[in-house]
């Protein structure tokens, strides 16, 4: 059984090993492109063209990106390129790479470009996205505000972490893990509607991004600390044995005496009526 285990682990990280190598192949296959540089270098120059990768697009559609380009880097003298992603699918056993790139201008426009590639390396689609981000004073109103409730949240979980650490509880390590979790919900709004979730710890802050085509919104809910500061006082407490000893004679905390005290002596706990007969030592003696 053993064996077995050793073996399902090794396949396991040849898979995990293959994977990360490959994905270290795509990444430098593709951290520059040159489809990219050629437009970006074009869109400066004002000089359009139709052949090369926009070779076979309708006349139409590739001024619609001409327009755009031009729109979002007016004014431009210079620019960077950043490679940002790069994924793989197969879809009806074809595969096709999909490929994203940031492009900033000296002005501080920002596009994302999106390659798509076939199984040949053949470019199959490109598109444009306006992301510069907004400056205006409701966008920064609401960053700041985002930063506050990310600010106050973790003050919060830090106040229950070293509440639960000084209160006598019972699985005090598990509640304190319960406290760090955090669950994320992100909501992106622009040219489609895109809902995320996730799970994580409190640390994760609160997020407010806008740009010129869309705007994401991330906000972090801290249920383990909630659901601690809700249920703090109803929590079972720790077992704790009472300090010091009994009175000698007295069987330990927590105990009941066995059997019953010598004829003529008081129930035990009791101190003895009166006096032993003459002669007799003092009771306990």
């Amino acid at each position: 059984m053993k064996k077995t285990y050793r073996l399902l682990a090794l396949l396991f990280a040849a898979v995990l090993l293959v994977g990360l190598l490959a994905s270290c192949d795509l990444v430098e296959e593709y951290a520059e492109s040159e489809e990219v540089t050629t437009v970006m270098e074009r869109v400066l120059s004002g000089e359009r063209f139709y052949g090369g990768i926009f070779q076979g697009y309708p006349s139409g559609s590739v001024d619609a990106v001409w327009d755009e380009l031009e729109r979002i880097f007016e004014g431009a003298s210079s620019y960077e390129v950043a490679f940002t992603a790069v994924k793989t699918s197969i879809n009806n056993g074809k595969e096709t790479l999909v490929a994203v790139y940031e492009v900033t201008a000296d002005t501080d426009a920002t596009a994302q470009f999106t390659l798509t590639y076939d199984e040949t390396a053949k470019l199959i689609g490109f598109h444009v996205l306006d992301i510069t981000p907004k400056t205006d004073a409701v966008t920064m109103i609401m960053k700041v505000v985002f930063i506050l409730l990310s600010l106050a949240s973790i003050a919060f979980s830090i106040w229950m972490i070293i509440d639960c650490a000084k209160r006598p509880i019972a699985k005090k390590a598990l509640w304190i893990i319960l406290i760090l979790l955090s669950y994320a919900i992100t909501v992106t709004v622009g040219e489609k509607l895109d809902f995320n979730s996730s799970l994580g710890i409190f640390l994760t802050f609160n997020t407010y991004v806008a740009t010129a085509s869309y705007t994401t919104v991330k906000i972090v809910i801290p249920f383990g600390t909630i659901v601690y500061f809700i249920l703090r006082k109803r929590l079972k407490p720790a077992n704790h044995t009472p300090n010091g000893t009994p009175p000698y004679g007295q069987p330990p905390y927590g105990q009941v005496p066995n059997g019953t005290p010598p004829y003529g002596q008081p129930p035990y706990g009791q101190v003895p009526n009166g006096t032993p007969p003459y002669g007799q030592p003092p009771y306990g003696q």
